[in-house]
């Protein structure tokens, strides 16, 4: 995947990126948290194969 002209591409199932038209290093792709509401006021994260 393509980062909108960044330079770099992102290997989603690996979780990692790399430049593509320089040397460097690969770097770790983390993922953001989903919550839902539980009750009225608590709120807990969800799993991740649940928020995609």
């Amino acid at each position: 995947m393509g980062t909108g002209g960044m330079g770099v591409w992102v290997d989603l199932l690996r979780r990692h990126s790399f430049p593509v038209y320089w040397n460097g290093d690969n770097r770790c792709v983390l993922r953001g948290y989903y919550f839902a509401r539980k009750g009225s006021l608590d709120w807990f994260p969800l799993r991740e194969d649940v928020a995609e």
